[in-house]
């Protein structure tokens, strides 16, 4: 299973980083896999809490703008959210 990590969103939509044109190349060219890739709810929060906090971000994300960002991923043909699922005993 193939799981995207905050920080690379992070970097992709961070400017200002010196990892964001590495970071933003690696997200392109995962969005176009056939294979699936997941984002999971504890790294959508993540990435939502980190990207919009002011005391981080020089510049926040406004969450409007990244919430539909996120609803893009899907419609990407690999992409999947990958929720735990309860494990029962015996």
């Amino acid at each position: 299973m193939f799981v995207v990590d905050t920080n690379i969103l992070l970097y992709a939509v961070d400017r200002d980083s010196p990892e964001h044109a590495v970071c933003r190349a690696y997200l392109q060219k995962w969005r176009r896999r056939p294979d699936p890739w997941h984002l999971t709810w504890g790294i959508i929060y993540e990435f939502l809490r980190v990207a919009t906090h002011p005391n981080v971000f020089r510049k926040p994300v406004r969450l409007n703008r990244h919430s539909l960002s996120l609803r893009r991923f899907w419609q990407l043909p690999g992409f999947r959210y990958w929720k735990p699922h309860r494990i029962t005993p015996g």
